[in-house]
């Protein structure tokens, strides 16, 4: 399946509005007579939903008698935003040309002919001051040329006025019974007539000098109502309705006019009360409340409350809603599909060739947070020719964690120490919530959510606007009475940053984030006490997801030794470094370990030196509770930070430059002590791996060579389960004493080898070794259906395989695990089993089930799987098939 770009566009304001994928909104509900302000961050689908609506209406014209007219106020110069009176002018002048063209399209059905609709043309010749001679359709091209005029003189002609700090006088004067801001009318009409071409009438020099007080007016809203209630006579609407995108992207006094005019709105009456109910509506767009004015009495003059002036509706998808928010981005990826590619398949064929697996879709969902715009930039980074796989999903997700989300522009130093507090906060709840569920044998869900009070909320609304926070008070429908600030944590933010261990992601957000739902989020963390204080500088590398905290103060050194003796409430620490051992009492033990600590721990502390007498004491103590392992130095910033892949299936481990013990770099292959923290997986006293550990020299050389010759001399491409036996059985001892063939080792030790022609692919089970360039065959291959050994040429094979796994289970004394199954059978039946795609673990399984095996018994409670057969029947080997 051929995919380019531009099937990830996702700016409906220029080439990513795509209205035949349109999903998961009901376009005749929102705004249907009622006035609505639409709410969300960027991304949401605002401006989708509202130019959604304006063609809904377009196409339904002749049933509901709606005209709807469109705006986005980034369409406005920056300029003009800046100038209330200029932006007041610009605003109008934009509506009036678009209720005329919107309204073009439509007056051919109009019956300009009856007393109303003459009526109605007549008052507007007057509003506009339009000469009495034209008639018909030859008033609205007029009024569209003077707006066309003004905009241009708005533009460019006494741009060089303002320039000069002269203000455009565009109010009314007294005469008028309007608010004088001491202008000179004359003035004002000498700078536009200046910049009207010498050509134009005097006529029409007067109607624009016209049309522009009377638009740029702080009561423009009455004339603009004047002019909607003769369309609705001319047109016979039912009501226009005014759609008003990105109100929040304009400066605080632009926003008041916006407002303004949507209170104004309110109270429009059609003019036939008699004939009409209704005159406008308005359906505006904006960010939530911290990034939004919303005008005050006192204040400004005039008073808009959302709630009371409007209705609130919150696009965002409400990801504890699993059925809804997971059918939603499916229906969005399958629309998308289906009417930009030409795809005819269905969901399940779609994600079959698009990705690795299901669960990289699922990833894709939840990371996006109910957000579609997040969701396609997360393919679209991930997709690399047409095909997304895993291992490129989460990076696409820390990147953007990062990138829009932690360094967005607008957060600042003291939001991140939030977020930070609030990370390793949950990230300590749920390893809680984890360790009683196992001991008490409880299913209590992990969680995202915290609960605040309306203070400290308030305070961290830049955090919502950048996608890191979001109000699930807005979001939930029914929450039985669960107060109102409840927020979540954002999930791609949780995925990066370790939240939830990566080993259980998925388990969370297929189960265990719903479940919060039906337990009213009884689990959530409360964070009352939170302060949003500069307390520490947060740096975020972009490559990666570590978060370094540095105190203003600048924080003691810690140093590392074991617990030589400890009793009568005094100790002595044998410090690593090799110089005199440290006392304690056991005041300086912090109050997490004091019940705990005994002699042989491994302890952190902070040093003290007393010159009186060369005494050195520690404080500060604190248990580490810490493995000795190895791994594989991924990432090294020697002015900051590093980052360690582990073999034992977890998350990555990170350190800092003062926990390397010698000259380690990226690449190398170490040894450490491997410490559990509330900041996640942190690495200390690291070391090089000794010779005898790894390795290097001439057998590196010899292993490179070796590889290299096999894969190169393979018609296929190699499991790496297959590679890690052809290596044990031809260097034997040399490799097998250093314990690194568990997958994830022997995928560590591959990455550490020089082998420029050949590429790794992990992100399908079992693992793939291939040659660079057959990278595109292995990827097409990969997606070839499984051998159907149900056809007839194949039932001699099936009898083969059912007799060749019996009696490896016969002649096995203890259960068989499913991964040396998948080898033995790949190994024996290579030729015929070639391209065959099962050998994934749920695919294997189901292999195996569907051979049928008499007697045989498949255990997949423990990992990695088992199969055996019942000893207490006799078998002849046979299958019941």
């Amino acid at each position: 399946m051929k995919i380019d770009n531009s099937f990830f566009n996702h700016d409906a304001q220029s080439n990513g509005f795509y209205p035949e994928t349109h999903v998961g909104h009901s376009l005749n509900d929102i705004g249907d007579k009622k006035n609505t302000l639409i709410e969300g961050i960027r991304g949401a689908g605002k401006t989708h939903v509202l130019k959604m609506i304006q063609r809904f209406h377009i196409e339904n014209y002749q049933e509901k008698k709606v005209l709807p007219i469109y705006i986005s106020i980034a369409q406005l110069s920056e300029h003009s935003r800046k100038d209330p009176q200029e932006f007041r002018l610009n605003l109008y002048v934009h509506l009036v040309k678009l209720a005329v063209e919107a309204s073009k399209s439509f007056i051919s059905q109009a019956q300009l002919e009856s007393s109303d609709g003459r009526n109605a043309i007549a008052y507007i010749k007057k509003l506009f001051k339009i000469d009495d001679t034209k008639i018909g359709v030859e008033v609205f091209d007029e009024i569209s040329k003077l707006a066309d005029r003004l905009h241009f003189n708005l533009s460019f002609s006494i741009k060089e006025h303002l320039q000069k700090d002269e203000i455009l006088a565009t109010v009314a004067s007294k005469e008028s019974g309007n608010i004088d801001l001491g202008v000179d009318i004359k003035k004002v009409k000498a700078e536009f007539q200046h910049g009207i071409d010498k050509t134009d009438s005097h006529k029409e020099n007067t109607e624009i000098v016209y049309m522009s007080r009377q638009l740029s007016d702080q009561n423009a809203s009455d004339f603009l109502s004047a002019f909607l209630k003769q369309l609705q006579e001319i047109l016979n609407l039912n009501y226009t309705l005014l759609l008003i995108d990105e109100c929040s992207e304009a400066p605080k006094s632009a926003q008041v006019e916006i407002f303004r005019l949507f209170k104004s709105i309110r109270g429009i009456q059609p003019s036939q009360p008699h004939k009409h109910k209704w005159c406008c509506f308005f359906i505006g767009s904006v960010y939530p409340k911290g990034n939004t004015y919303y005008p005050t009495q006192e204040q400004d003059g005039v008073n808009f409350e959302p709630g009371h002036d409007c209705i609130i509706e919150y696009l965002q998808k409400d990801e504890a809603d699993k059925a809804g928010y997971e059918a939603f981005f499916k229906e969005c990826l399958l629309s998308r599909a289906k009417n930009l590619i030409d795809y005819d398949g269905d969901y399940n064929s779609l994600v079959n060739s698009l990705f690795d697996h299901e669960n990289t879709l699922y990833l894709a969902i939840y990371a996006a947070n109910g957000i579609p715009r997040r969701f396609l930039e997360i393919l679209r980074r991930a997709c690399e020719d047409s095909y997304i796989n895993l291992d490129r999903t989460r990076i696409a997700i820390e990147k953007l964690a990062n990138d829009q989300l932690l360094e967005h522009s607008s957060v600042q130093e003291r939001d991140k120490n939030f977020i930070y507090k609030l990370v390793d906060d949950l990230t300590q709840q749920n390893r809680k919530i984890r360790n009683k569920n196992e001991k008490v044998n409880r299913n209590q869900p992990q969680t995202i959510y915290f609960l605040t009070n309306r203070v400290t909320s308030e305070k961290f609304q830049r955090l919502i606007m950048s996608g890191a926070l979001h109000d699930k008070a807005k979001m939930i429908r029914n929450n039985n009475g669960r107060p109102k600030q409840l927020f979540a944590i954002d999930i791609a933010v949780v995925s990066s940053l370790g939240i939830i261990p990566r080993p259980l992601f998925f388990k969370f957000i297929k189960n265990e984030l719903h479940r919060n739902v039906k337990l009213n989020y009884e689990h959530a963390l409360t964070a009352d006490n939170y302060e949003l204080q500069s307390t520490a500088i947060v740096e975020s590398n972009t490559k990666s997801n570590i978060v370094q905290e540095q105190k203003q103060e600048i924080e003691p050194e810690r140093f590392y030794g074991k617990i030589l003796n400890y009793n009568d409430n005094v100790g002595i620490i044998e410090v690593e470094d090799g110089e005199k051992n440290a006392i304690f009492s056991h005041h300086s033990i912090d109050s997490s370990c004091l019940d705990s600590l005994k002699k042989g721990d491994l302890v952190s502390f902070v040093n003290h030196w007393h010159n009186d007498d060369g005494t050195r004491s520690a404080s500060s103590i604190y248990k580490i509770n810490t493995v000795k392992v190895e791994g594989l130095i991924t990432q090294y910033y020697k002015e900051s930070f590093g980052i360690l892949e582990v073999s034992d299936g977890g998350g990555q481990v990170y350190f800092t430059p003062h926990d390397v013990l010698d000259e380690s770099v990226e690449g190398s292959f170490v040894e450490f002590y491997l410490e559990e923290t509330t900041k996640g997986r942190w690495a200390t006293k690291i070391r090089a791996k000794k010779s005898q550990g790894y390795i290097s020299g001439n057998i590196k050389s010899q292993l490179e060579n070796y590889i290299t010759e096999k894969v190169t001399d393979a018609d296929h491409k190699l499991t790496l389960a297959v590679l890690a036996k052809l290596v044990r059985f031809r260097f034997g001892n040399i490799v097998t004493n250093n314990q690194w063939f568990g997958f994830s080792k022997f995928s560590i030790l591959l990455k550490n080898l020089d082998l420029p022609k050949l590429d790794i692919n992990l992100s399908q089970t079992p693992g793939y070794i291939f040659v660079k360039d057959l990278k595109k065959d292995y990827e097409h291959n990969t997606t070839r259906e499984i051998i159907d050994i149900r056809k007839e040429q194949h039932l001699k094979l099936k009898e083969e395989l059912i007799q060749s796994i019996t009696n490896l289970l016969i002649n096995s004394k203890v259960p068989v695990a499913l991964s040396s199954l998948s080898i033995h059978l790949n190994t024996e039946y290579r030729k015929e089993l070639n391209n065959s795609n099962w050998f994934g673990f749920n695919k294997f399984i189901h292999f195996l089930a569907y051979l049928n095996i008499e007697n045989s018994i498949i255990d997949v409670s423990i990992t990695p799987g088992f199969m055996h057969l019942d000893r207490n029947v006799q078998t002849d080997g046979k299958s019941s098939g």
